[in-house]
Formats: C-alpha cells, structure tokens, sequence
C-alpha cells in the first residue's frame, strides 16, 4: 500500500499593491478570472490552461471556481429548446431544455433530468416540443425555478447501455457550461423504463446526483437488458423515492414488495417505498407523487463527504463513489467473509407479446412500431409485422394500450394466445405459445467482484477492502483537517501517516473529468 501525493507550490505570490513588472493586483485577478471562466464554460480545456492554473494554490483555485457565476444571459427562457449531441459520425442524440422564466446566471439553480419510457425503440421519438410542453415538470419547473433537462433514447443509446448512459453525462456536462447548476441539487426521475433508468443510474452513478425519482420501473431492468452488473448495497449511497402501482400490468407492485423489502432488510438499503394500489402502468399517482417530488428538492441535498461509505464493483469503470475509489480488482484473492452476495430470486411470469407500439398513433387500437429482438417472442412466433394494427387479444376488444395492458394480466405463462390485427385493411388471427414462467436471479454477478468499506472519523479513516488490488481516497477540506495527517487503517493494521499537501493537479484532475463544481478534491492517497 502506497501513500503518495503530488504538490505543486505556488510561484507567483504578491507582497504589494504593483509586483516586479508595476502591474496592479487587480489585472492579475482578472487575469484568473478570465482563465477560470475558459475552464468551466469550455468543453475541452487545452494543456496549457490548465499548466497556468495548476500554478494557482489549491485554496484559491478551489474557492475561485466554487463561486464562479459569469454564466451567460440566456434569452429563451420560458420555453422548451431542442439540441443535438453528435454521439459519434453516425448517431445524434436530440435532447430538450426547460429554462425557467426566473433563471438568474447569477444563482446556482437546481436541475431535473426525466427519463422517457419505451427507450427501446429503433429511433430516437421524433420532435416532440407539443408533448414536453404539456409535461406536468414544465409547471413545476416554472413554478420551483428548475431547469429541466429531458434526455432522448433509443435502441444501443439506452438509458442503462455505455452509449446512452455517456450521452446522460454529456448532456448534464453540456448544461454545466451555458447554465448555472447546482451540482447538489441535481435529480434523476422517470416513468417505466424512465424509472428502471433512474434505477441503473443510482446502482452505478449515485454520487452524480441528489435524489432518484423512479416511478412505474423495476430495479433490475438495466442489468437484466445491459449484462452491466450491479449490486445491492450500493443503493445505500442514494436518496431513492420509487413508486408502482398495484394495477400496473408491466410491473404490479405486488411482484415488486419483496425485492423492496429484501432490500431494505438484508443490505440496510434506505429507499421509499409507495404503492397505490388502484394505480396502472400509467400516472395516476401524479398528483400526489409530484408534490411529493417537489416537497424533496426543497429540502434534499447531495451528501459528498458522508461519514460512512460501501462501494462494489466488477469493473473499475464504476468503481467510484464520492470520496473513494476502487482502482484495481484482485480477483485471484478470497473475498473477506463480510463480502456478501446479496441477491433475490425473481419470477418471470409477466405476459409480453414482444413489440414497441407506435405512439403517435391516435386513432383506435395499438398500431405495432417494431418488434423486440427476442426470437423466442410470440410476437416472432405468430409472425407480426411493424404497422400491423392490434385490435383483440383472446377475446377481448384492443381500443387502447390500456385496454391491451388489462387483456395481457388475464393471460398466463405456458398457455397460448390469440392477437387480432388489422392488416392494411384486412383482420387476422394470430396464434402464438407463452413461454412458461421460469425464475432468475434478479441481478446476475458472473464476475468476481471488489468490494471497499469505510468509515470517516476526523482525519482518522477506517477501511477495509475485498478483492481490491489498488484504491483511492480523496480528501476534501469539508472532510478533514488540512493541517493536521490522515490516520488510516487499513484490514485492522495501521499504516503511515499521510501529511496532506493541497494539490491543484488533483483538483483539476478531478474537474475534468467531472465538471462538478463541488467535487474539488484537494488530495488523495492511493
């Protein structure tokens, strides 16, 4: 175990009013504050900004872009704005802004992210500025001062896939320059595959934000559709506020409650838990849920410098949280005996036919947009084509997607199924078998994985790890006393003192990679 850091001193110190050259104090300091703003407003700051600024003491660069505000005037305000992020040579990602009337450049402002439902569709949804406009987060918005940023997915841009996950990230970056956003109040919330995003998000990103929101989801989604594995107590380091309801034929609350409870139990996960039991896969808890919601940003902050800290991983692309760091695995090692699997067995006894409905589609039915990618799906089976209009199911009339919803609950796993299309104008009977139920683990771990807890006394820290072959600390000084060493303990056994050295390098190390405005670690031990 090594214990190092790096220490830039300071070279330019002014005793005086003028310094060697007979310039003002003043010029110099506007001099930093013109090299500050390049750092946060630009997307890719060059090599040699960040040499001048790694010349800046820790304190005052830290202090310095804290409390930078010269963000620009925006003049549309009040109304919802399209942009693209171009993924790559062959995929944009349109996106959606809601800037409230009463944003001021000159406050940090606290940001909502929504996550769509049906994110597995071949394309990204089409111009939906109408939809969005009559979105219950624009009044709340508007009323509560948010931005709200509404993210667009699609197939391998999901919102649990290294692709959409990515572009979530850019997008929230992409604001941190045009946007004065307060990185501890920033939310994540959704409705269906929205909610079992916001889910993902909270096992692999917790410490990027306040507080998750995800209604109508399931937990295990992300992992089950990605093969990206998570884990059970990493949910200890979020505010997570989730709801179903107990007519939802997607993901009935009763399925659900004991995962939740399992949850709460066995990995000492703290989560809100509200079922409404006459609710449907659909918002009839929006009411309620978003008051609820707005009662939470008020008084719900990020916690980065918490006390006590546990974090897994079996890929050191998630294997940070907050102040600290899984950097190498050694899986070849045993794991400790505290370094639990925890796990749940689910049922899979849910009725899907296997297709994406078109939703622009008004008229009466559920017209067929795509079909899934699973060749064992009735919907490949009975051979159902894109544009087919589905207008029965086993005997019951189809004028709605809710209708379709209540027809698919009287079916059960291992019996057969009868779809009524129309065709291009002619009706057909379509036959296909459901798949009898079977039972999974709710979150698959193929891999080995590292597993870190710690505890945060004063300067004195207590860790103890699990198949890890290298990790950081990173200190911060709402954390520790800057002049005074760090004790760590490591598996029971002391070791050396670490003196801390302020360190601008980490600092903008740290930004970088982040653009967190609070995330300014000073130091870190390794």
């Amino acid at each position: 175990m090594k214990l190092f850091s790096f220490f830039l001193p300071a070279i330019l110190i002014f005793f005086n009013p003028v310094n060697l050259f007979g310039e003002d104090i003043s010029n110099a300091k506007s001099g930093t504050d013109e090299l500050i703003k390049e750092l946060i407003l630009s997307e890719q700051p060059s090599n040699d900004l960040l040499e001048n600024l790694s010349l800046l003491p820790a304190d005052e660069l830290m202090d310095e872009i804290m409390n930078f505000n010269d963000f620009p005037e925006l003049e549309e305000r009040g109304k919802l704005i399209r942009h693209m992020h171009p993924i790559n040579d062959t995929l944009n990602a349109p996106y959606y802004v809601y800037t409230p009337k009463s944003y001021d450049p000159l406050i940090s402002t606290p940001l909502m992210i929504w996550l769509h439902g049906g994110v597995s569709r071949k394309a990204f949804p089409e111009d939906l500025i109408e939809y969005f406009d009559e979105h219950f987060l624009k009044e709340k918005a508007e009323e509560e001062g948010w931005i709200v940023l509404f993210p667009m997915g699609k197939l391998n841009a999901t919102w649990w896939d290294k692709t959409g996950m990515d572009n979530i990230i850019w997008q929230i970056n992409k604001l941190r320059q045009t946007h004065n956003i307060d990185d501890d109040q920033i939310a994540m919330a959704g409705f269906s595959d929205g909610g079992s995003g916001s889910f993902h998000f909270a096992f692999l990103q917790p410490d990027n934000f306040a507080m998750f929101f995800p209604w109508s989801g399931r937990p295990d989604v992300g992992t089950q559709v990605s093969g990206t594995e998570v884990f059970i107590p990493n949910l200890r380091s979020g505010n997570i506020y989730a709801v179903n309801g107990g007519r939802d034929g997607l993901y009935p609350a009763a399925k659900l409650i004991p995962l939740m409870k399992y949850m709460i139990d066995e990995a000492d996960v703290e989560l809100s838990f509200t079922v409404y039991d006459t609710a449907r896969h659909d918002w009839g808890y929006i009411a309620h849920e978003s008051q609820f919601m707005v009662d939470k940003m008020r008084t719900v902050r990020r916690d980065l410098y918490t006390s006590r800290l546990y974090w897994e991983c079996s890929d050191v692309q998630f294997g940070r949280n907050r102040w600290l760091e899984v950097m190498k695995l050694d899986t070849l090692s045993e794991k400790a005996d505290w370094h639990r699997d925890f796990n749940f067995t689910m049922i899979e006894d849910r009725i899907t036919i296997g297709f994406m409905a078109d939703q622009s589609w008004e008229g009466e039915g559920v017209r067929v947009e795509s079909l899934s990618n699973s060749d064992n799906s009735p919907a490949i089976q009975m051979k159902l084509k894109p544009g087919d209009l589905v207008i029965g199911m086993d005997g019951n009339h189809i004028a709605s997607m809710g209708d379709l919803v209540d027809a698919k609950s009287k079916t059960k796993r291992g019996n057969s199924m009868v779809i009524k299309v129309n065709r291009k104008g002619k009706i057909l009977e379509l036959k296909a078998d459901v798949p009898a139920a079977v039972e999974y683990e709710a979150f698959p771990h193929p891999r080995k994985s590292a597993a870190v807890k710690a505890t945060r006394v004063g300067n004195n820290f207590y860790v103890n790890t699990s198949r890890v072959g290298e990790f950081a600390i990173y200190l911060h000084p709402n954390m520790v006393k800057l002049d005074q060493p760090i004790r760590l303990e490591l598996n029971g056994k002391e070791l050396d003192e670490h003196q801390i050295k302020p360190n601008s390098a980490v600092l903008l190390e740290g930004f970088i990679r982040d653009k967190d405005r609070k995330k300014l670690w000073v130091d870190k031990i390794v």
